[in-house]
């Protein structure tokens, strides 16, 4: 019996170590996490010692809202934490090695931080620098320390730029966001079935509402939800777009309400977006008190609705991969043409001409997926791309003048500029 035990578990363990990435060792080989105090003297000691050849595993980790990841916590998933190639293991290594940690720091604000863990055979220490300040948890205990800024940066970067790392974080916060409006406001779900179901069947909107509040579901094109001007979700699932269009329309507004608003771009409240087969389209937002509905710029009243309208949308959020908000906003059929430019060659397609490359191209530029968004002024070049040439890049031109410049670099960043904004995002792939 024992014997057969054995190769049950040989059996796994082969499995398992053929599931890792090439280089990379199981997330569990690592020492249990201490809540005592962190001597500045064990930690060094511990770096003294390290070499980039013991190192048993490198992980990064993420602490959002004071929450270390997978600590236990009712309202905090579980996220788990990127296993780092051991190709990297000697260069991470010299960097923490030059921090050299010392006593005097206080604690600092708790919120969104991203550890290095080192482990070797003795201990695991994970190790966040954040200006002059080092953040330590591990099997030597919790601290903060004084650390030289230079090392600090120098260690964020590395991790920041390690492979995974931005899509992970990215994940991070969007299931820690998924998991506070959940808990905040449950009720608010549990009430969203009874309104508007669970997307099985089609509601009967009220014959008096407006256009925009009486929804044929056979008409809907396109379902997004933006999050401001950074990023957007392309709703597919049938059941998902189904319970949406029940969402606008369950609403019964006694009166549209005589001020009027525009849709918010720029802040951080999800935007519906429903676009039609004949190019119409509507938009809808909460309003900045929460208690009323923005429906393409009219202020509309139905508190039944409103008060489920930010948990279903959330809900819906949060389960579909994150794009360029900006490539969500335009229409492919409004693009009069596009200009791709790979290396030395220059093709230019036209609506006219070329319809169906048109149509591909702008499909496949809206399904790139992005995370870590980073808002930059037009012309200026950034650090993570300032001597690096485009593999990539297009330049749409839509009937209304407006002009796109999207430019891709490897697998790696996506720049995406509206000629007529000064300002432009570039993400992370």
């Amino acid at each position: 019996m024992k014997r057969v035990m054995r190769t049950c578990l040989a059996a796994l363990a082969l499995t398992l170590a053929l599931c890792l990435p090439a280089g990379a060792v199981s997330g569990w080989e690592m020492h249990a996490l201490k809540k005592e105090a962190a001597k500045a003297g064990a930690v060094q000691a511990f770096l003294d010692k390290l070499n980039g050849e013991h190192v048993v595993n490198m992980q990064v980790r993420y602490e959002l809202a004071g929450v270390f990841s997978n600590t236990p916590s009712e309202s905090f998933p579980a996220i788990p934490n990127t296993l780092i190639d051991n190709a990297h293991y000697q260069r991470l290594a010299g960097l923490v090695k030059a921090l050299k940690p010392a006593d005097g720091a206080s604690s600092g604000k708790s919120g969104e931080r991203t550890y290095l863990g080192v482990t070797m055979d003795d201990d695991t220490v994970f190790f966040c620098g954040d200006g002059d300040r080092l953040y330590v948890r591990g099997s030597l205990g919790e601290g903060t320390f004084s650390v030289d800024k230079a090392a600090s940066r120098a260690l964020a970067d590395a991790v920041d730029a390690l492979p995974g790392v931005a899509k992970a974080r990215h994940e991070a916060l969007r299931s820690y966001s998924q998991s506070a409006t959940a808990s905040n406001r449950f009720r608010a779900l549990d009430s969203a079935k009874d309104i508007v179901g669970d997307g099985s069947e089609l509601l009967v909107p009220e014959k008096t509402n407006p256009a925009a509040l009486r929804v044929d579901y056979r008409a809907v094109n396109t379902i997004q939800i933006y999050d401001g001007g950074r990023y957007y979700v392309a709703v597919t699932g049938e059941k998902d777009r189904k319970r949406l269009c029940n969402l606008v329309n369950a609403v019964q507004p006694a009166k549209q309400l005589e001020k009027e608003l525009s849709n918010r771009e720029d802040d951080d409240t999800l935007r519906l977006e429903l676009r039609f087969f004949d190019g119409r389209k509507h938009e809808y937002q909460l309003a900045d008190n929460s208690d009323n509905l923005v429906v393409d710029g009219k202020l509309y009243s139905d508190w039944d609705v409103v008060h489920i309208f930010g948990a279903v949308l959330a809900d819906t959020y949060y389960r579909y991969p994150t794009r360029a908000a900006w490539l969500g906003y335009m229409n492919p059929y409004k693009i009069e043409s596009i200009t791709c430019l790979t290396g030395t060659d220059t093709v230019t397609y036209t609506a006219g001409r070329n319809e169906n490359r048109v149509a591909r191209i702008a499909k496949e530029l809206k399904d790139i997926r992005v995370y870590d968004a980073v808002p930059l002024r037009s012309g200026k070049q950034p650090e993570e791309i300032a001597d690096r040439a485009p593999s990539e890049s297009y330049i749409l031109t839509f009937e209304s003048g407006d002009v796109y410049n999207v430019a891709r670099y490897g697998d790696e960043y996506l720049r995406v500029e509206w000629a007529g904004e000064n300002e432009n995002y570039l993400y992370r792939l």
